[in-house]
């Protein structure tokens, strides 16, 4: 018994470590695009220019001091810095998408691949932002309840709020049975704050670790980094099976 000691400890050890650590690790990996090596992060005004939700900059000059980083998952790439003496500091922003190099779509590709092809000969990317309606004073968040038909709430929020700050502090959770206490209060590490909206036009682009979460209906969000840009419907307490669902 004394010899299995230590194997016991060690094996303790393996299985609560991780749910131990797991609520400090950041949701995102930022990995230097190896094309500009003296990237520095910049942080964008708030008077920063608004982009359409889709757009493309064409014959591009290398290095174009953009920092890529992707998810843990591994897969597509974001924008999290810009070199400020980057010609194109005013012409992207932080957190959009890229879409595509060239005519090759890179949404959902595995992130050594894109950096492939950001290290060969491209002439154009093409990037997602954020729709960002700018003469919109607020918002209308009307929520409905898939178990409970009567219910009702018309709620008003600024043009960017999550939905799920917007939910709870109207007294409304998105959250289900006991993720209402063990969630991870909005830091999107556990992917429980599940909402449906069918319409989703105003509302800011699904992202690739959200959508690498969502397996199931179109119309699921996580509600913590989910934006309201304008009048929408969302719909709280719909069913989620577990193969619809990954953390």
């Amino acid at each position: 018994m004394v010899r299995l000691l230590p194997l016991l400890l060690i094996i303790l050890r393996m299985l609560i470590l991780p749910s131990f650590i797991s609520p400090f690790i950041s949701p995102s990996v930022t990995i230097q695009h190896t094309v500009q090596r003296t990237v520095s992060l910049n942080i964008f005004p708030k008077d920063a220019p608004s982009f359409p939700p889709q757009y493309s900059l064409h014959n591009l000059t290398k290095p174009t001091g953009i920092q890529f980083s992707t998810t843990l998952s591994f897969t597509g790439a974001f924008i999290t810095g810009v070199n400020p003496s980057s010609k194109y500091l005013n012409s992207v922003g932080l957190n959009h998408t890229l879409l595509k190099i060239d005519s090759e779509n890179v949404e959902f590709k595995p992130f050594d691949s894109i950096i492939e092809s950001l290290n060969s000969d491209y002439t154009s990317l093409t990037l997602s932002s954020l729709p960002r309606p700018t003469k919109i004073p607020n918002a209308t968040l009307t929520v409905r309840d898939f178990k409970n038909p009567s219910f009702l709430k018309i709620l008003s929020c600024a043009p960017g709020s999550s939905i799920r700050d917007v939910l709870l502090s109207n007294s409304i959770s998105p959250y289900r049975s006991l993720t209402k206490l063990t969630n991870c209060k909005g830091k999107q590490l556990c992917g429980t704050c599940i909402v449906d909206v069918k319409d989703q036009s105003s509302l800011s682009r699904k992202s690739i670790d959200e959508s690498s979460t969502l397996k199931g209906r179109e119309s699921m969000r996580l509600s913590c980094v989910t934006g309201v840009w304008g009048d929408t419907e969302v719909w709280i307490n719909g069913d989620v099976r577990a193969d619809q669902w990954t953390r």
